[in-house]
């Protein structure tokens, strides 16, 4: 019987990159491929439609994280104004897993407790989803239908190119709120 002290750890994520790299149809075959495609595909934004779609038009990876950076925030300006109204969740795939995790301890960088009324809740996030929906609409009612689609639903991006324009414009809103 082998001892387990000695065995090496094995990486549980191995198999789900390998996953996403033979769905993308990338050859893994080769080692110095194989090893390229892995830390390709271990960005956050190969996990859902809109990543992937994202990461085909947009090469940089500086890009690709902004890019990233708001699609999350379009996906988190959703989910507070859904919650805020009372709508039903949508699917966990979509939302809940694909939204960044909470702090779950609490220190000196934590951000102060949320002291605003229920009310001030209500209307900051109808104020922030009013505001998402202008950023992705600015190129017309088609690209933003495909941009929130591919965002919130998850389904696969009809045209890439027009989404990737509307989540540039959410990204340069978001670069100047910095």
């Amino acid at each position: 019987m082998k001892d387990l002290a000695a065995m090496a750890p094995v990486d549980e994520s191995i198999s789900a990159i390998e996953a996403r790299c033979r769905r993308a149809g990338l050859d893994i075959g080769n080692a110095e491929a194989r090893e390229k495609h892995m830390r390709d595909m271990r960005a956050p934004w190969h996990g859902c439609a809109a990543g992937r779609a994202m990461a085909l038009i947009e090469e940089r990876e500086r890009e690709r994280a902004d890019l990233w950076a708001a699609i999350q925030h379009i996906r988190m300006a959703w989910s507070n104004y859904a919650r805020a109204c009372g709508l039903p969740p949508r699917s966990a795939q979509c939302l809940r897993i694909l939204l960044p995790v909470g702090a779950v301890q609490a220190d000196a960088a934590s951000p102060a407790p949320d002291m605003r009324t229920d009310d001030e809740r209500r209307d900051d996030a109808q104020r922030a989803w009013r505001q998402a929906e202008l950023l992705v609409g600015r190129y017309g009612r088609a690209t933003a239908g495909i941009t929130l689609r591919c965002v919130l639903d998850d389904t696969p991006c009809e045209n890439a190119t027009a989404m990737v324009l509307a989540l540039q414009n959410v990204s340069d809103y978001l670069r100047g709120a910095r």
